[in-house]
This record gives C-alpha cells, structure tokens and sequence, in this order.
C-alpha cells in the first residue's frame, strides 16, 4: 500500500486536505518546526498553525520544546483507531434515538435520486441490507458490464444471505447469475434499453445506465406490491 492509498483512507476517515498534507509530511519526512513544515508543504505559517492545532486536538500529532522551537511529530497511530472507536460508541449511544426520530419523520413515499458508480453501489448494498427476495427486469445487462469487481462481491453476498431472485433478461445477454437466481427470458427480438427495474421491499430501484449511471428510488408499499403483481405477470408468460 502506497502514500496515495493512506491519503485516501484519511480522506475516508476524516481528515481535511490540510490535516493529511501535514500528516502525510510528518509520517515520512519526521520531526519538524512548524517553520520547516509550512515551507516544505507549501502552506503559510498561520493555515500550517492552525491545522497542527486541529491534528493536536485529534490526538494525532504531538510536539516537544527544545531551545524554545516547538517540533511536531505524529503521535502513534494506533490513536487513530482508538478515536474511530470513540466516534463508533458514540453513534451507537443515540442510535436508538436517532431511529426513533427517522421513523417519526418518515414519509408515507418518498422519491431519491443517486448519481454516479458509489450512488449505484449504495442501492446495491441497501438490497442485501434489505436481505429479502426481489425481481429484475433486465434488457440490457449493464451491471455486470460497467461494474464488474462489485458485481462479483454482490453476487457473493446474494448467495451468503440466500436472497432469491427472480430476473427477466433479454436472451443473449449474460448476467452470471447468483446461485440463488431463477431466470427467464424476453425474445432477441425485444430491443434492448439503457435501464433496468429492480424490486426489492418497499422500494423501486429505476437504474438509468447512462455515462454517468443514475438510479431513482420510489419507496412506497402500495407501489411495490403494484409492480410484483405485474412481475409475477410477466413471469408467467416469458420462456425459461
């Protein structure tokens, strides 16, 4: 693992763009004056102050006196785990009521739209969050096509957590199916689309397979069970 995969797990842990030029700076380079660090990693002596400030607060670097000059360095990393573990504590002691409060304010439907590959892998993750079984109808076979790594790991899990499904495809298209996954096809003749459906609990998954892929949620009950009933329609009445 290189400088740019420990700048990306800090980014993922918290850190601003500052706080990781510094750590980054003191983890490879040592000891320093806050002089030497401003200069070195390009920033004025009030922001480079500042941001040790913060680092110090965090608990993640540390500093000694000698001849009245302050030199920083970080302090073990080990800290770093110790605060994610505060901040995990933390949450769980108002989760409770974190949920009573979303369930009060929940609306009857509500409509989201995510944008892009994470906003995909999102829903995917919220499907075996959901862990209940669910349909797709599929002209396209995009997901195995554009996010091959995930959809490998989302099959596993599928598998894992012995989540059936039931997926209408258009024949000739290749989606590796999970072990747990019934298929069924639409005629070649079908043309094929840039989107798919997905149904899953109480929600209606629209993935949109453009450049930039788009999905819409529609979480509704009412809605939900409408589509599993023309599903179950349309399952009847394609080819295995």
């Amino acid at each position: 693992m290189g400088i740019s995969e420990i700048k990306e797990a800090l980014e993922y842990y918290g850190l601003t763009y500052n706080e990781i030029k510094i750590y980054i700076f003191l983890l490879t380079r040592g000891r320093n004056s806050a002089g030497v660090i401003a200069k070195e990693t390009q920033m004025d002596r009030s922001s480079c102050y500042e941001t040790l400030k913060k680092l110090m607060k965090k608990g993640l670097v540390k500093f000694s006196i000698e001849v009245k000059t302050r030199y920083f360095e970080i302090a073990d990393p080990e800290v770093l785990i110790e605060l994610l573990n505060e901040k995990e504590d933390k949450i769980k002691s108002v989760m409770q009521d974190i949920k009573e409060l979303y369930k009060k304010e929940k609306q009857e439907s509500v409509i989201k739209l995510y944008r892009g590959y994470n906003g995909l892998k999102a829903v995917f993750l919220d499907i075996i969050r959901e862990g209940k079984n669910y349909y797709v109808l599929d002209s396209s076979g995009q997901f195995v096509k554009r996010m091959p790594y995930f959809a490998e790991y989302f099959i596993r899990e599928l598998e894992k957590k012995k989540i059936k499904v039931k997926h209408i495809v258009r024949r000739g298209i290749d989606i590796h199916p999970s072990k747990t996954t019934e298929v069924r096809f639409f005629s070649k003749k079908i043309p094929l689309t840039t989107g798919n459906t997905t149904i899953y609990g109480d929600k209606i998954a629209i993935f949109l397979w453009k450049q930039t892929p788009e999905v819409i949620i529609i979480e509704d009950k009412a809605t939900s069970e409408l589509y599993k009933d023309y599903f179950e329609i349309l399952w009847k009445n394609v080819k295995k």
